[in-house]
């Protein structure tokens, strides 16, 4: 990014007013393909932002993402527009299309720095990041600054069995791979479920609801003819039906 006039000029200016219609102090970023949106990631986003008070989560589609075949994926501006019907119905989501003005392939290190410029005034942002993303960190650009940058929140899905096997499963799972691939000196807090560093921001883990909802089955059942009601919003149907996309 080359300061503000790069990051600020791809953000709808009506989109910064209305999140700074309040005043705001934790801010979720919640970047991904959304190939399309479907209730699966509104329904962590709830649950993310209830259990950590954030004052909004914005969802951000990705322009190109470097990890993706391309292929398979929608115009970036049918991405962003599903996106935005799905969360319009709540006034704790909003979108941004930072990534796709900024084109080329989306890097989360550019879209937290480009969103530092444009909304100065939040004390802490936050990243939501799927588990299995999480574990392939070291392949994204900068991924060592990332962790001097901002927090993550890394969703899991419920683990069979007790609270025990799920602390376990982080200690076996999480911890070796952020020691591994991260930083040794990032040790567990068992009691504020987070990893923790003396110098770099925390990671912070729970378990989210898991909906057996992917957007690859979504695509799947478009291609097929087949019925996709009840696994994203009606009006992200409307707008996938009206514009044939996946078709």
């Amino acid at each position: 990014m080359n300061g503000e006039n790069s990051c600020t000029k791809g953000v709808d200016v009506i989109r910064i007013k209305s999140l700074r219609s309040k005043e705001m102090k934790r801010l979720g970023i919640f970047g991904g393909t959304f190939n399309p949106i479907h209730y699966g990631h509104l329904r962590v986003a709830v649950e993310i932002q209830e259990l950590f008070s954030l004052d909004r989560v914005i969802f951000i589609p990705s322009a190109q993402p470097p990890h993706k075949d391309f292929s398979h994926i929608a115009h970036a501006l049918d991405r962003l527009k599903m996106t935005e019907i799905a969360v319009n119905p709540y006034p704790l989501f909003q979108t941004s299309d930072i990534e796709i003005q900024r084109k080329g392939l989306s890097y989360t290190i550019d879209t937290i720095q480009g969103l530092r410029n444009v909304y100065p005034e939040i004390e802490q942002f936050y990243y939501l990041i799927g588990w299995d993303a999480f574990l392939a960190i070291h392949t994204w650009k900068q991924y060592h600054k990332l962790f001097d940058e901002i927090p993550f929140i890394v969703m899991s899905r419920p683990v069979e069995g007790s609270q025990k096997n799920f602390t376990s499963m982080i200690q076996d799972t999480l911890v070796h791979y952020i020691q591994q691939n991260i930083s040794k000196e990032y040790c567990h807090d068992k009691q504020q479920l987070c990893i923790k560093h003396p110098k770099k921001k925390c990671i912070y883990y729970c378990q989210v609801t898991s909906l057996d909802i992917s957007a690859s089955y979504i695509r799947y059942l478009i291609e097929k003819n087949r019925s996709i009601r009840f696994l994203l919003p009606e009006a992200v149907e409307n707008y996938i039906n009206n514009n044939k996309i996946y078709r």
